[in-house]
């Protein structure tokens, strides 16, 4: 019996023994998978994260591709308000959205794998500067009969901008420059202030667009047409007035104030040329859409009497000017003829020329000012 016993008890024992072990066993297995499941969630989600992550870069780059093409197109004269979408690598793409009078100028959202990324930019432009001058002539054909006076300085092309035997006489209340290296005659020039260098660089002419006016009323600015032989009398102007004439044409403005830019296209005849004929009359030159630009009439030959001109003035050439103030920048392609007394050039100190419509001078540089991080 004592034996019998014995043996029945250690069953037992090993018999327990051996349900711990199965349930360590289980309860590892159990531990083991799930840290194995854990592990692999956790190696999908990164394997997520860096693919989206991936996307998303690849949707910004294919954002940046768009507002590239998008500078691309304004650069070259684009829409002023478009949609487009663009086809970017591999099932990449970019949807640009171009309105020049909002703000920002260009959205453009750019998509790649499910990420998507959004932004937007405004267009700028640096222009080169007009030359700091009060008066600048392309061309060698000035005559002075009767004295100019200019208060500022002045940049003259040329071989010989002055005639040797004209009584008249160029009074610099600044420096004068010249590309001729030709000494005149003492007593063309007369320096109150100011010196005359000789040799310098001649001035490329600046680029006219006349078709950049806009035809009708636009942005608060009032657009007035004429064309042939028209006479603007005893009134009051604003905006922007444009006069298309033919060879041999006129256009008389007397008695007359100008708040804004005249704009006047004649063809480019060498003979019986369309003529700007100004009598008592003042303009003051720029709107919002023309900054400070009072004359463009770079294929006209102008004749004044008793006027007061502020802006910036391009004209073919000034015929005959009789007291005459140009406070600003005076530009003639074929000089000036100065018949009559009290023709005066001034250039405030002040005086900044702002032309972005219609006269360029040199080539714009253009880039995006973003309004988002690219």
């Amino acid at each position: 019996m004592h034996r019998i016993g014995c043996s029945v008890q250690a069953t037992v024992d090993r018999g327990q023994q051996d349900g711990v072990a199965l349930l360590l066993a289980l309860a590892t297995t159990v531990v083991l998978s799930l840290l194995a499941l854990s592990v692999l969630a956790s190696r999908e989600a990164s394997v997520a994260a860096s693919e989206h992550g991936e996307a998303s870069a690849r949707a910004r780059r294919a954002a940046t591709s768009g507002a590239e093409w998008a500078l691309a197109a304004v650069m070259a004269g684009g829409p002023a308000a478009s949609s487009t979408t663009l086809a970017v690598g591999d099932g990449d793409q970019a949807v640009v959205v171009v309105d020049r009078s909002g703000s920002p100028q260009m959205v453009v959202t750019g998509s790649s794998g499910g990420a998507a990324v959004r932004l937007g930019a405004d267009f700028e432009v640096a222009r080169p500067p007009l030359p700091p001058h009060a008066w600048v002539s392309l061309s060698s054909t000035s005559v002075l009969q009767q004295d100019l006076t200019v208060h500022g300085s002045a940049h003259l092309n040329g071989v010989l901008p002055i005639g040797l035997f004209q009584p008249g006489k160029l009074r610099m209340h600044g420096d004068l420059q010249l590309t001729t290296t030709s000494t005149l005659g003492g007593s063309s020039i007369v320096h109150v202030s100011g010196a005359t260098t000789r040799g310098v660089t001649a001035i490329a002419a600046p680029t006219v667009d006349v078709a950049e006016f806009p035809t009708s009323s636009t942005g608060g600015v009032a657009v007035t047409s004429h064309s042939g032989d028209t006479e603007l009398k005893n009134t009051t102007l604003t905006g922007i007035v444009r006069v298309s004439l033919a060879a041999g044409q006129t256009l008389k403005l007397s008695n007359l104030t100008l708040n804004g830019t005249l704009v006047v296209d004649g063809p480019n005849v060498l003979l019986n040329r369309a003529t700007l004929q100004i009598t008592a009359a003042t303009i003051q030159g720029g709107t919002a859409l023309t900054g400070n630009l009072a004359v463009l009439a770079n294929q006209v030959t102008v004749e004044v009497s008793r006027a007061t001109i502020t802006g910036v003035t391009m004209v073919h050439s000034v015929a005959d000017a009789q007291d005459l103030t140009h406070r600003g920048l005076l530009i003639t392609a074929a000089g000036v003829v100065a018949k009559s007394d009290n023709f005066v050039l001034e250039r405030p100190a002040d005086f900044v020329a702002d032309t972005p419509l219609g006269l360029r001078w040199g080539t714009p540089r253009w880039r995006l000012r973003w309004r988002t991080a690219p």
